[in-house]
């Protein structure tokens, strides 16, 4: 299962989909976390997949707009970078998502900034399987779109920091593949 929805990952046009990251109602991060890194800024190309492409661009005085697109199909994020006990992470809500009621945040934790933007995502499988065995441990909620069922967090950002602080070393936590970018433009 890690495979086949890594690899959709990076091959979906919107690698924050639903069902591949883990998805809260509530901003992992705090205003205090957050950090501007020019270095982000540009369009960045997968590594593996020259028509797959990142471009952040600065929102506001400390947030992003990233447009994610593979082809001619594109999806956009509002976008924060935060740091969290030292480690980099993006929290990124998509713009104008009529899905939902609300725009979930999605989490992504940065392994490098330069000179290739690496990241990745929280394994949304370990997570269902800890908080199975773990009920209390973070606040949490299931439902389901069709056939599907989907992990949604309901705790409060000091919770969800609390949660990701005591495993975002944990290599169980996060995903196997690593998506990888070179820098191809600086805007």
């Amino acid at each position: 299962m890690k495979t086949v929805c890594c690899s959709f990952v990076i091959a979906a046009v919107v690698v924050l989909l639903v069902g591949c990251t883990v998805q809260s109602v509530h901003p992992f991060y705090t205003k205090r976390d957050v950090v501007y890194e020019p270095a982000l800024l540009g369009k960045w190309t997968a590594q593996d997949e020259d028509n797959y492409h990142w471009v952040f661009e600065r929102s506001t005085k400390n947030s992003y707009k990233l447009t994610i697109s593979k082809g001619t199909n594109s999806s956009a994020f509002e976008v924060s970078l935060f740091k969290l006990k030292g480690q980099y992470f993006l929290d990124g809500c998509e713009l104008n998502d009529s899905d939902y009621l609300f725009s979930p945040h999605h989490l992504l934790m940065v392994r490098s900034l330069s000179p290739r933007l690496e990241v990745v995502v929280l394994d949304i499988d370990w997570l269902k399987e800890y908080l199975e065995e773990n009920p209390h441990a973070l606040k949490h909620t299931l439902y389901s779109r069709g056939d599907s069922s989907y992990l949604l967090l309901t705790a409060e950002t000091s919770e969800l920091q609390k949660f990701i602080g005591k495993h975002f070393s944990d290599p169980k936590a996060w995903m196997d593949g690593k998506l990888k970018f070179e820098k191809v433009a600086t805007r």
